[in-house]
């Protein structure tokens, strides 16, 4: 595992929690969430709980880099079981707009912690009296991507009255279905189980007409699914390049990240789509040195995550004509010119030279 791995192993698992805190009602969020295994916990309760825990990490890596014990003991010692029925108990009468809050805050301060501690730090065995045998990374891992989706089936919620006719017909392209359902009041952002939209579903498709449709009807342009896509951010990595003109026609709001911290344009860089990349940069505002959470920019990901052929280098002119800065290092100081000349990518390697 690489410090990357484990940064896109945390952000990966932790999508479903964050949306569930961006999506839900405060009033679901108050009432006991589904599951056997948590009687009378209620979904505000879970992120309280995933909170203390993505804390927990974050003090970890800052007590194994300062050698203090983060947890200090106490006459009473410590239990899994009582910690977290104190946490329970401390924060059940906060409103869930504040759990919500500090849950995203405790983890944008685990990413943060992760992303400065060098991959010594996180990988290599750690040896203290207070941290049992292990990397950090273990550490994080229990806390975070191996207890997140323990807690996901905890928060799931669909609206009792969601309607969802639209969503098959949607994803499937049937755009006379889609006509005909909207003409007869169909909900045009009601969302499924999977916190998506009709206009999600068709752009998950690929289906141009159909978005259009959704979106002459009124459909919500930047609404997020269970993932923390919108169905512009879902169009980037796809390289629907018609969709992408179209969504940015309709107001899609270019500089919204998904769950990587990385807008449209980083995937799209990434997975070789050239025309998906031509209409960003040429007809959108996306922020084209923008740095995802794992320190990359478009840039950086063209080059490190692909092949370095032609389709690559078009990728890398274009960002270099749109103002790319080719001195942004990753997080352990390289320079996309510095990948070029490792991986033999000559041409690539000439373009970021400047010859």
């Amino acid at each position: 595992m690489t410090k990357e791995d484990l940064l896109i192993a945390i952000l990966e698992a932790h999508a479903p929690i964050e949306a569930a805190g961006l999506l839900l009602p405060a009033a679901v969020l108050d009432e006991p969430g589904p599951g056997a295994d948590m009687p009378g916990w209620t979904r505000k309760d879970i992120l309280a709980h995933v909170a203390w825990w993505n804390e927990r990490s974050t003090r970890m890596i800052a007590g194994v880099q300062a050698d203090v014990d983060p947890f200090p003991p106490t006459d009473a010692g410590w239990d899994l079981d009582t910690q977290n029925a104190d946490t329970l108990a401390a924060h059940r009468a906060r409103p869930a707009a504040e759990v919500v809050a500090w849950e995203a805050a405790s983890f944008r301060a685990l990413v943060a912690a992760v992303s400065g501690a060098t991959p010594d730090e996180l990988l290599t065995p750690v040896y203290r009296a207070w941290l049992v045998d292990g990397s950090l990374a273990d550490v994080v891992a229990e806390d975070s991507y191996n207890h997140h989706p323990e807690h996901v089936p905890h928060l799931a919620w669909t609206a009792p009255d969601a309607d969802l006719r639209l969503h098959g017909p949607a994803a499937a392209g049937h755009a006379d279905a889609v006509r005909a359902l909207l003409a007869a009041g169909a909900g045009v952002d009601d969302r499924n189980a999977a916190g998506q939209t009709p206009l999600m579903a068709a752009v998950r498709g690929g289906h141009v007409a159909v978005a259009q449709l959704l979106l002459d009807a009124g459909a919500e342009v930047d609404a997020r699914d269970g993932r923390l896509d919108t169905p512009f951010l879902a169009a980037g990595p796809a390289g629907n390049a018609a969709l992408l003109a179209l969504l940015a026609g309709a107001g899609a709001n270019p500089a919204l990240t998904n769950r990587y911290g990385g807008t449209a344009l980083i995937p799209a860089c990434e997975r070789g789509h050239l025309d998906a990349v031509r209409v960003l940069l040429a007809q959108t505002a996306v922020d084209v040195n923008h740095v995802n959470h794992l320190g990359w920019t478009g840039l950086m990901e063209a080059v490190i995550l692909a092949d370095g052929g032609p389709v690559q280098q078009e990728i890398v002119r274009l960002l270099l004509a749109h103002g790319a800065d080719a001195s942004i290092a990753d997080l352990g100081g390289v320079t996309p010119l510095d990948h070029a000349r490792r991986m033999g990518y000559t041409a690539i390697t000439t373009m970021l030279e400047g010859r």
